[in-house]
């Protein structure tokens, strides 16, 4: 019969065991503060939603353009191509934010020291947890800093634009040399960019832009637009020179405005930092609408989504939301899927 094991019998096990113990601790805290920098940048957890579900992000501002945060799921109404749906999610809680900051490198002079006034503002009006990348553009765009939680470094990068006139001398006086400045690429460069970032931060693209763009942005702008609309992607701006001049034509808009974005004009330097916090609290602190669309799509599809509030206690001044979506037949949801016609 073999004998229970004694006190001091057990005693070499249990110092093998927490020599053990101690090695695979020492182990585990050493790979983490090897890793430090990387584990904040990866520590996001994917949102596991039904692949059919539509989500919609919404902010709701009053007349004076001051944000509603207390509405609930049903004081909204949320229509696809005029049917209205059945919404199955929502959620107001903040998100951590993905920015690809832009800057137009032909701003004039004037915005140019409001910006650089405003450099520290613009990168406080976002929190710790959001990560930023900055590029600057002309006619490609060029990536100064990749996406960093650094606010310092991001600082240091930004003042290191190098501007340039948005008219230079050319042949004669009448024939001047205009540097258009390609906005469609510099925004189609961020986007595919963001995309990469983890599902559960909200896509921004903020860009300053002075207004002058090339003529190819006519033929490339509807390929970016349906880009921004499938991965998610919101575009805020602050418009410039001719931006500002002529705000009905704004380019910066034919991307903001169908991704649920905003563009400002602002002119004094006080302004800017306002304008930075603003975005920020509006791409941070919005409603998110989920549905199952009625109607299934047997083929790839453009559908227009409206929004209403039907809550009767705010007077609610504007409802800003991405103005539809591409719809995809299962089998491009799914293209591993084996579909069964029976046996």
């Amino acid at each position: 019969m073999r004998r229970p094991k004694t006190l001091g019998q057990r005693k070499p096990m249990i110092k093998i065991w927490l020599k053990l113990l101690a090695i695979i601790l020492g182990f585990m805290v050493g790979v983490g503060l090897a890793q430090g920098v990387d584990v904040r940048e990866d520590q996001s957890v994917d949102l596991e939603v039904p692949v059919d579900l539509v989500l919609v992000p919404v902010t709701v501002e009053d007349k004076g353009g001051k944000l509603i945060h207390s509405l609930q799921k049903n004081d909204f109404e949320v229509s696809e191509d005029g049917i209205v749906q059945n919404l199955t999610y929502f959620s107001v809680e903040p998100s951590p934010l993905s920015i690809a900051f832009l800057l137009d490198r032909t701003i004039d002079d004037r915005a140019q020291e409001s910006f650089r006034q405003n450099m520290r503002a613009l990168v406080e009006a976002f929190s710790g947890f959001d990560e930023m990348a900055f590029y600057e553009f002309l006619a490609v765009a060029k990536k100064l800093q990749d996406f960093t939680f650094e606010k310092d470094k991001l600082v240091k990068t930004i003042s290191k634009v190098d501007f340039v006139p948005v008219v230079l001398p050319g042949l004669s006086k009448l024939m001047p040399v205009v540097n258009d400045s390609d906005l469609d690429n510099a925004i189609m460069t961020a986007a595919y960019d963001l995309q990469r970032r983890a599902r559960n931060r909200r896509k921004v693209i903020f860009v300053v832009s002075n207004g002058v763009v090339s003529f190819s942005e006519r033929h490339d702008q509807p390929e970016t637009k349906k880009f921004l609309l499938e991965k998610g992607i919101v575009v805020y701006g602050i418009g410039q020179g001719n931006s500002f001049l002529f705000r009905k034509v704004d380019p910066i808009k034919k991307y903001a405005g169908p991704t649920g974005g905003e563009v400002f004009y602002p002119w004094k330097s006080r302004a800017f930092a306002e304008t930075y916090q603003r975005i920020s609290v509006a791409a941070r602190n919005q409603y998110i609408l989920g549905y199952t669309p009625q109607n299934k799509a047997q083929e790839e599809t453009y559908r227009r989504i409206s929004v209403r509030v039907t809550h009767n206690h705010h007077i609610v001044g504007r409802v800003r939301h991405r103005a539809g979506y591409y719809a995809l037949p299962r089998h491009l949801h799914y293209p591993n899927d084996q579909v069964s016609n029976g046996d």
